[in-house]
């Protein structure tokens, strides 16, 4: 358990960086939404607590990153961090939400750790979660 004084900074830090997804383009902080995830995909309940615990320190990495400093940890070759990769389309599966997504949506992945993912879009400052990806497979 942490203590005081380490909950304090951790309080101040995210304190700070409260209103970065207010900042333009890519200044702006990164924020996960969870509102597209396809379910019927692969849901949460098929993650053990061990899979969650290291969900939730992806997010909680995720946003102390701005969208810049994100965008900078991908690339073609020497990826680091959560190393944010564009896939294409055909590679989710088919669906109702991926066919009623417009052609400007550009879909990429986010790496959790060594095999888990997460694929989905931005707008602003938001990233939308749409496809847990546990065992790294919707690229395979």
């Amino acid at each position: 358990m942490p203590n005081i004084g380490q909950q304090k900074a951790r309080i101040t830090r995210l304190a700070s960086n409260i209103n970065d997804w207010k900042l333009d383009g890519n200044k702006a902080g990164v924020i996960a939404s969870i509102r597209f995830v396809q379910h019927t995909y692969q849901c949460f309940s098929d993650w053990s607590k061990q899979d969650m615990k290291v969900f939730w320190t992806f997010i909680e990495k995720l946003h102390r990153y701005n969208w810049q400093d994100l965008l900078n940890t991908g690339g073609k070759h020497n990826k680091t961090g959560l190393a944010p990769t564009i896939i294409p389309r055909s590679k989710y599966p088919d669906c109702d939400f991926k066919a009623g997504l417009t052609e400007d949506v550009q879909l990429f992945e986010l790496r959790i750790d060594h095999t888990k993912r997460v694929h989905g879009f931005r707008v602003d400052a938001l990233f939308y979660i749409c496809w847990l990806d546990k065992n790294h497979v919707i690229c395979q």
